[in-house]
């Protein structure tokens, strides 16, 4: 993940505490998991964007690193536009194909809580290390193991796709078009590369897991970091804006603000 850490990309977020990025991602699960309104999602959503390029982040690269999490999104809207097409009068009807406004709402309220969470988990691993991760949460007391499952997998993710391109250009080498042909000969191409990268995950897991074992890792022993968390002003400030915009929102939706308009309502 060297290429993400350049000079380059050097800015202010990057010196944002770890603890405060981690809290954001979290942050952001609990806002879009409260609010049902399309209205206040998309501007949730506006918010993850702007902080994409507040690190100075490209928005174009962070959708084509995360593609099928937003080829989901986008498969889910075109779902509820399709399951919620007899729901209330048609907005725009092509055939038997019925846009509604139902069906529009509730598609963008499940697209935009799926973009606003990869987007938002994008742009802190890609504006934070691993370790600087797993510092952040033995400092938030999560788990050892938790956290060190967490940063075996950051650091994997990359390994892995620079070995499935290692294998899709050896399988090309030997004359293997993945392109070509029906869907199920596509299908069974694509298990050229799908076994080998499995048993490569294998083999890579087995190695880590023999090398703990011979540095004698325990994960409840007391741990020491070679770096010192500290919040500063800027890290409270935002720290307290998540809290109050967090409370407003709970409580919003206690009191019925926030929830899906009962016109756009499923049923």
């Amino acid at each position: 993940m060297a290429d993400a850490y350049t000079i380059a990309q050097v800015s202010a977020s990057r010196r944002t505490d770890p603890r405060v990025k981690v809290l954001y991602v979290l942050w952001i699960f609990v806002l879009v998991s409260f609010v049902a309104d399309p209205r206040i999602l998309s501007a949730v959503l506006l918010l993850t964007i702007c902080a994409v390029f507040a690190a100075r982040l490209s928005l174009l690269e962070l959708v084509r690193s995360a593609r099928f999490g937003f080829f989901v999104a986008l498969a889910s809207f075109l779902l509820w536009i399709l399951f919620l097409r007899e729901r209330g009068p048609a907005l725009l009807q092509l055939g038997w194909f019925r846009i509604t406004a139902a069906g529009l709402a509730n598609g963008w309220s499940i697209a935009a809580r799926i973009a606003a969470i990869l987007l938002s988990c994008f742009v802190v691993f890609r504006t934070t290390s691993t370790r600087e991760v797993m510092t952040a949460l033995y400092r938030l007391r999560v788990s050892v193991p938790f956290a060190m499952v967490v940063g075996i997998v950051l650091r994997l993710i990359p390994q892995l796709r620079a070995e499935h391109a290692t294998i899709i250009e050896a399988q090309r080498s030997r004359g293997v078009e993945f392109n070509s042909g029906g869907l199920l000969s596509r299908m069974r191409k694509h298990m050229a590369y799908l076994v080998p990268l499995v048993l490569r995950a294998l083999k890579i897991t087995s190695d880590l897991s023999l090398a703990m074992e011979a540095r004698a890792f325990d994960p409840y022993a007391p741990r020491t970091f070679s770096r010192n968390l500290q919040f500063d002003s800027a890290d409270y400030l935002l720290l307290g804006l998540m809290a109050i915009l967090l409370v407003a929102a709970v409580a919003a939706r206690f009191y019925g603000v926030g929830a899906m308009p009962t016109a756009w309502l499923p049923s």
